[in-house]
């Protein structure tokens, strides 16, 4: 009688434990699904910034070539208006081949190792952008002030000259900041947390 008591406390002892297992599997394939769902909203937030991005250089590097095929060669901004030309195409041929890369890596489907390595070279290409778009937006604001003769102008068009190039610089760097780069961290962090959880 009593080993027939024993038995029925064990098999309502492991049957309580069969059920914890599976609400604790359910609760992790939830979060699982949770932050693959986060991780691929930030993906395709980038995805459509980065696309009107490309949409807004491939006008503007349009116009902008119509201009120096049609203006004289001879104004004195002509050589400003042609780096800027010439560091939008590259701009564009970067961005695109970002854009597609990041449009490659499906998380639903791809081996979460993959995904972390891909996510991480795109969060170093663009790094390095960041840093030569800095380098370009220097040298644009060198170019300009030569090609104005800056320091023979007077004082209020020295000052706005400065602040166009200051406020300019803030949006650049707040656009970044706001729509490309607390994105890239939320992406890592959510990779992150799936690697924690799919480990466990």
């Amino acid at each position: 009688m009593e080993l027939d008591d024993l038995k029925k406390s064990w098999g309502v002892l492991d049957n309580r434990l069969k059920k914890n297992k599976l609400i604790d599997e359910q609760a992790l394939s939830k979060l699982i699904n949770e932050r693959t769902k986060q991780t691929r909203s930030s993906m395709d937030k980038i995805l459509l910034y980065a696309k009107i991005a490309l949409i807004l250089g491939f006008f503007l590097t349009i116009g902008l070539g119509y201009y120096l095929l049609t203006t004289n060669n001879y104004t004195r901004d002509y050589c400003l208006w042609l780096y800027m030309w010439i560091m939008l195409c590259i701009g564009m041929v970067w961005d695109g081949t970002g854009y597609f890369y990041l449009k490659s890596i499906n998380i639903e489907e791809m081996p979460l190792v993959t995904v972390v390595k891909k996510i991480t070279a795109y969060h170093r290409n663009f790094i390095i952008e960041c840093y030569v778009a800095a380098v370009f937006f220097l040298s644009a604001v060198l170019i300009q002030a030569v090609c104005i003769n800056l320091m023979e102008l007077d004082l209020v068009a020295k000052l706005t000259f400065v602040i166009v190039w200051v406020v300019g610089c803030f949006a650049a760097i707040w656009i970044i900041k706001k729509l490309y780069y607390n994105k890239l961290k939320d992406i890592k962090k959510n990779l992150a947390e799936l690697r924690e959880l799919k480990q466990d």
